[in-house]
């Protein structure tokens, strides 16, 4: 920053690298002086699970949960692509399964959302 005989200060440029997930976007805004990295600090905490299936087996049951995360952070300095929807969802299950007359609960195992990759069809003949 420099000051003129006015006492108005002026600016360089300032260039800020937002890191998004995998990709880095670069804003450049002028008038400033100074070259900073800023990294959104991302706060999230998560909603109440619900239970989306049941697969029972002879010996066990496993509950599938999904839970869908929120960002509380607002952090953001400029508006950037927001992280794909699966960044924010999360998928576990539990087992419960009976071992000697005494149910057994697991801890929640975490998977990832698999996406569905092809349509089937069925007609009437």
């Amino acid at each position: 920053m420099t000051t003129d005989n006015n006492n108005k200060s002026t600016f360089g440029t300032i260039s800020i690298p937002v890191a998004t997930g995998d990709s880095n976007i670069r804003y450049n805004l002028p008038n400033t002086n100074a070259t900073t990295t800023y990294v959104p600090n991302i706060e999230l905490k998560w909603k109440d699970p619900y239970r989306v299936d049941i697969i029972e087996y002879d010996d066990s049951i496993e509950m599938i949960y999904k839970q869908e995360g929120v960002d509380y952070s607002k952090t953001y300095l400029l508006d950037y692509p927001p992280n794909p929807p699966e960044y924010f969802t999360r998928v576990f299950k539990i087992v419960y399964s009976c071992v000697d007359g005494k149910w057994n609960v697991s801890e929640p195992i975490y998977g990832k959302i698999i996406p569905a990759t092809e349509e089937t069809y069925e007609f009437e003949d």
